[in-house]
């Protein structure tokens, strides 16, 4: 069941990044040990398959060692620019890369084995996506899709199907491009291409993401994480973290987002690539910005510190007006105009350095030409005075431009955090009107339950008591009899309402033990057959989580009795990191979950009150006209 799919990669999750790379390591000391060049030669191909997980330097050192071991096996060389097509991506050649593809693809195809043929069809594809030209890019993964399948070749098939759901998804079709993504999903999963999974679930967290679908968005990126960290596939766990930390961002959850962009980060150094190290630091100092403006200052500046140690200028420039807008929240207007200020000069030299390469192609046009030099020279001069005028005044435009754009940011940002406080302190005041209505509602009922229980219940025992010591003939006992038998009735009906108002159960042995309670008074009086289960029965929470979790299963389980026509109805609670999961399951009919959201009656917005009061999240699997329902709730403990 997807619930308890989900839990369980949770778990799995907790395992620490040193684990994360053993078969890299091990075929690292396999190819250092072998020196039989065949051999060799299959461990490299075998260790740049994990090229998700390789630095841009590594990648590049193992493809030329791949080249240099044999210059005239075929294979190798084509392994080796397959991969050098993935180095070329990563570090924006994409016409380096279209150019090996092109040389490569008569070679691969004369080949016996189609496999490095298919493969390089599939990178024209994917360079066509990276560069936006989507429709082509569709064209080119279908050829090479129809293509595998001609050759039975279900890696690059699932790749292809991948790349297709990628363009739509690009094209911001996520219902399209969640078709594909299924098709490669179920391919990778029957014939236990694990490696190609994590990649594929990501890209379907971000279908669902798209189409506001939060729940099923989290669901596959655990997923994507999981199956990223079984098979090493670093690059596609440290972009999940990056993706849960916007959702749990989006949640408020901002502690755990923070979480998950540090373990990032943390990956991301273990590759040591630092163009992404420097990109997701700047992301981590945005987070830290929301609770610890010095925190946020100190991780930006090493930010700034790598992008200029690794010469990352456009990154640079990111982090620096990333510095500039954390020192502007805590309070440094100083430092920060300082930090804006160099960033200017930071985009000015690029401006330069971009016209120096401009002025020394025209120089070099004018170095190759010898006729009419005199007349050529002249018209050079005029042209360097043009451009050097023109450099002057787009220099000067520029920094205009960028302070302007500094000051909109700064202005805009500034709002923006205003907004969010606001929206915060309303938040805050909504959850503590809620609270305050919730507890009244309970103490009205606890007292209601205990007038009755301690005024009215006496009263009818004392009524029976007398009534049953009346002589009366016998012709007369039949009319005693029923009023004894209707005071028995009023009374067993008085304490079970008297219950449902206040169980005394739920406050002297907690929520398992009232739980199991409303299971047997539902059970004999309904005809509805009740398990309740716990892996701690005898738990005790707070009075604000057991009466909440208690109301909530009370409504659930009412509504299973007027409309489900179930017979048989599962609760389950179970504790894992610090949490308290709530499964209530019935075996009535489905219906659509979507209509909650537009529902009449105040069930199901007491249920999402309560949930908001404890932190709670609700997930509901059900279909209309499909047996069976499943609620699961997870709710986070002190």
């Amino acid at each position: 069941m997807r619930q308890y799919v989900l839990i369980f990669f949770c778990c799995l999750l907790n395992i620490a990044l040193k684990g994360q790379t053993p078969r890299l390591d091990h075929l690292r000391n396999q190819i250092l040990l072998t020196h039989e060049v065949s051999k060799k030669g299959l461990l490299i191909g075998d260790f740049l398959s994990h090229f998700r997980s390789l630095s841009n330097d590594t990648l590049l050192h193992y493809c030329n060692m791949l080249l240099k071991l044999d210059d005239t096996d075929n294979e190798n060389k084509l392994t080796s620019d397959v991969y050098r097509v993935y180095y070329f991506s990563r570090v924006e050649k994409p016409d380096s890369a279209q150019q090996l593809i092109t040389k490569n693809l008569p070679l691969a195809l004369s080949l016996r084995n189609k496999r490095l043929y298919l493969h390089l069809s599939y990178l024209e594809g994917f360079l066509l996506t990276k560069s936006s030209a989507y429709k082509e890019a569709i064209r080119k993964n279908l050829f090479t899709l129809q293509a595998a399948e001609t050759y039975k070749d279900t890696n690059i098939q699932v790749r292809c199907l991948n790349g297709v759901g990628w363009a739509y998804l690009d094209m911001n079709q996520p219902q399209e491009s969640l078709m594909w993504l299924d098709k490669a999903a179920q391919l990778a999963e029957r014939v236990h291409l694990l490696q190609l999974l994590p990649l594929t679930y990501l890209n379907k967290s971000s279908c669902w993401g798209a189409l506001g679908q939060m729940d099923s968005a989290e669901y596959y990126n655990q997923k994507a994480l999981y199956f990223a960290e079984a098979t090493d596939d670093l690059h596609t766990m440290a972009n999940a973290l990056a993706i849960r930390s916007n959702i749990q961002l989006m949640h408020n959850n901002r502690i755990e987002a923070i979480r998950s962009i540090e373990h990032a980060v943390e990956i991301r150094k273990h590759i040591g690539d630092p163009y992404y190290i420097v990109s997701d630091l700047t992301n981590l100092a945005d987070a830290y910005s929301y609770i610890s403006p010095q925190r946020a200052i100190v991780t930006a500046t090493e930010a700034v510190d790598l992008a200029r140690k690794s010469n990352l200028t456009t990154k640079l420039a990111a982090a620096n007006i990333m510095l500039a807008q954390v020192n502007m929240l805590a309070g440094k207007y100083k430092e920060a105009s300082s930090i804006l200020m160099q960033t200017v000069m930071l985009k000015d030299t690029i401006y330069q350095q971009n016209k120096a390469e401009e002025l020394a192609e025209v120089e070099a046009k004018y170095n190759l030409e010898k006729k009419d030099a005199a007349i050529q020279l002249l018209q050079k001069e005029n042209e360097l005075q043009d451009i050097n005028h023109r450099n002057t005044l787009f220099q000067i435009l520029g920094a205009l431009i960028i302070l302007i754009f500094a000051i909109t940011g700064f202005l805009f940002f500034t709002t923006l955090q205003r907004k969010r406080r606001r929206l915060e302190e309303k938040t805050t005041q909504e959850k503590s009107r809620l609270q305050e209505i919730i507890k009244t509602q309970e103490n009205e009922r606890k007292r209601i339950s205990a007038d009755l229980h301690d005024g009215v219940s006496p009263i009818l025992s004392a009524i029976k008591l007398n009534l049953s010591q009346i002589k009366t003939p016998i012709q007369e006992s039949p009319c005693l009899n029923k009023a004894l038998e209707l005071i028995d009735i009023s009374y067993q009906e008085l304490r079970q309402l008297s219950h449902q108002l206040m169980p005394s159960i739920l406050t002297k042995k907690g929520l398992t033990h009232a739980l199991q309670q409303m299971a047997n008074d539902l059970g004999t009086s309904k005809r509805l057959f009740i398990w309740v289960s716990s892996d701690l029965p005898d738990q005790r929470y707070s009075s604000e989580i057991e009466v909440n979790l208690y109301r909530i299963v009370q409504e659930l389980v009412n509504n299973i009795v007027r409309y489900a026509g179930a017979t048989e109805v599962q609760i389950q609670i179970t504790h894992e990191n610090k949490q308290l999961h709530l499964m209530v399951e019935d075996n009535g009919m489905g219906f659509d979950a979507t209509s909650l959201q537009s529902a009449i009656g105040n069930g199901w917005s007491n249920i999402i009150t309560r949930l908001t009061i404890v932190h709670g999240n609700i997930e509901i699997d059900t279909r209309p006209n499909k047996r069976g329902t499943v609620v699961f709730v997870v709710v986070p403990l002190p």
